[in-house]
This record gives structure tokens, C-alpha cells and sequence, in this order.
């Protein structure tokens, strides 16, 4: 997993610090569910944390597309064969669709 971002790892500490409330013999706690407002501000952060690591992705996908970019703009003078680009290609590929999946299973 990527490191966290400042904003989800302040997010983690405020998290934290609620959650020993949690169960809490208080009356007005119980009436607002805070167990239950508890495991849903979890759940979100457990899903911007999947987000951030998304974009951790495409961030690499997207800096190795500038490389490849760059790759074939030097093969105007030096031709690359077809099976070395193809290699360098297809686990590209894979990686980028696998990362759009990933964040359409988020969204």
C-alpha cells in the first residue's frame, strides 16, 4: 500500500481518537449510534485510503507511458524491433487496465 497522503493520515488520527469513545456508557452517544457513526467513518476512510493507493497507480502507469513516449520518439533514428516493444507494451497495458478496474469497482 502507498504511504498515505497528510490529510488520510490526519483523518487516521482523528479516527483513532474517536474510536475510544466507542462503547462509551454515555447516554447522548448511544442516541446519535456513535458505534454505529464509527464503523461508517471507517468504512470511508477504508475507501480513500483504496483511492489514494489508486492514484499512486496512475501516477507510475502514467510516467511509464512518458517513457515509452520517449522511447519511441528516439526509435525514429534507431527502429525498434516490433518484439521488444511488445514486451515493453503489454505489462503496461495490464497494469493500466487493472488500475481502471480497480477504480471502477470504487466508484
Amino acid at each position: 500500500m502507498a504511504k498515505p497522503s497528510f490529510a488520510l493520515s490526519h483523518l487516521n488520527e482523528i479516527h483513532t481518537t474517536l474510536e475510544r469513545l466507542r462503547g462509551a456508557d454515555c447516554e447522548r452517544l448511544k442516541l446519535i449510534n456513535l458505534d454505529g457513526l464509527l464503523d461508517q467513518f471507517a468504512a470511508v476512510r477504508a475507501d480513500l485510503e483504496k483511492l489514494h493507493d489508486i492514484n499512486s497507480e496512475m501516477a507510475t502507469t502514467s510516467s511509464a507511458f512518458g517513457l515509452l513516449l520517449a522511447l519511441l520518439d528516439a526509435a525514429e533514428e534507431k527502429p525498434l524491433p516490433a518484439h521488444g516493444l511488445f514486451a515493453l507494451v503489454q505489462p503496461l497495458c495490464q497494469r493500466h487496465e487493472a488500475t481502471w478496474d480497480a477504480l471502477s469497482n470504487m466508484l
